[in-house]
């Protein structure tokens, strides 16, 4: 697949202050042995260089497209610039801190067309700031078809829920879009995408790098953007009971989600001593799912305890953990 006669591409490169990582994404991209793309790189109003860095692809390659935005909107409204106007048969993002194996377009395009699948799966390495590989994720040894409520649960009961490790048909993202001001905006939607996909295709190779930094929102200091996944995961678990309420075991892995990360967005808060800073967003998640029937979630029962403390009253929560804390340091004397 390297003449123009094949499938358009459209990948999405939002950017935003990556000065010392884009080239090496933008290189990995121009440099794919599949050939028919249309480059959107989004520069979200950068202050560091990044966007004269971008210009210089522009300038050499006919297939990037360079867009500006004059004020930073956040990653959301980056991508979902490049989706307005994006011509390809064909989706998928690249993080501007990230790079990807030479023939990922080459080999995902090539399953998406055999197997006739809408969105195509494949499987990653994880990379430090210095572009090492420090691991790996796979989704399975062998190919898979998913159809039908098959490709929802694999989508439910699995995290994989990044944008960036798949190629989507390009009527899937209509009508969906990325939530403006949000963090976790991936999970926001990935349900929505695997269900307007008539087949989902699984591929085991790892083709894409994904870079963990230690500004990553994943290793920041507990803040209120936090508590956005459990506005994403109730997002979802609400999609579920609605489209599909007959489903035991979509409901059980949807809420189940929800109230792992309700718990873990508790639970962090506790232990870096800021439930006083954001009682009031905590409050609020708490009232999100106070009416939620659990009972088809079949939680433990430490968990199903914990949950109905923090809806009866989250300071009789921190006054538990506390008592719990204190229990065991005195264990350890």
């Amino acid at each position: 697949m390297n003449n123009r006669t094949d499938p358009l591409i459209s990948v999405i490169v939002p950017v935003y202050n990556v000065a010392p990582y884009v080239e090496a994404c933008l290189s990995s991209i121009v440099g794919q042995s599949y050939e028919n793309l249309e480059i959107l790189v989004v520069d979200d109003a950068s202050t560091d260089g990044s966007y004269d860095i971008c210009q210089n692809y522009y300038k050499s390659d006919s297939r990037v497209r360079l867009i500006h935005h004059n004020k930073n909107l956040g990653l959301s409204a980056a991508r979902n610039t490049a989706l307005e106007v994006a011509k390809g048969d064909y989706i998928v993002f690249v993080d501007s801190d990230d790079t990807i194996d030479k023939n990922m377009y080459f080999t995902m395009c090539s399953a998406a067309q055999k197997n006739e699948a809408d969105i195509v799966v494949c499987g990653y390495y994880y990379i430090d700031e210095n572009g090492k590989i420090t691991s790996s994720s796979s989704l399975r040894e062998n190919n898979i078809t998913l159809r039908g409520i098959e490709k929802i649960k694999y989508n439910i009961s699995t995290s994989n829920n990044c944008v960036w490790n798949k190629l989507y048909k390009r009527s899937v993202f209509e009508p969906v879009r990325f939530p403006l001001g949000k963090t976790f905006e991936d999970i926001f939607i990935m349900h929505r995408l695997f269900d307007n996909a008539n087949q989902v295709y699984l591929i085991p190779e790892r083709l894409y790098n994904y870079r963990q930094r230690k500004t990553g929102i994943t290793l920041r200091t507990f803040s209120n953007t936090n508590l956005d996944i459990v506005e994403a995961y109730l997002e979802r678990y609400t999609y579920i009971t609605s489209k599909y309420p007959d489903s035991d075991i979509l409901i059980k892995d949807a809420g189940r989600h929800l109230i792992d990360n309700f718990l873990y967005c508790f639970m962090r808060a506790f232990e870096e001593n800021k439930m006083e800073m954001y009682s009031n967003e905590l409050k609020a998640a708490a009232d999100s799912i106070r009416n939620i029937d659990r009972s088809k979630f079949e939680l433990p029962p430490e968990t199903e305890n914990t949950v109905s403390l923090i809806l009866k009253d989250f300071r009789l929560y921190i006054l538990a953990m506390k008592l719990q804390k204190n229990k065991y340091m005195l264990n350890q004397l």
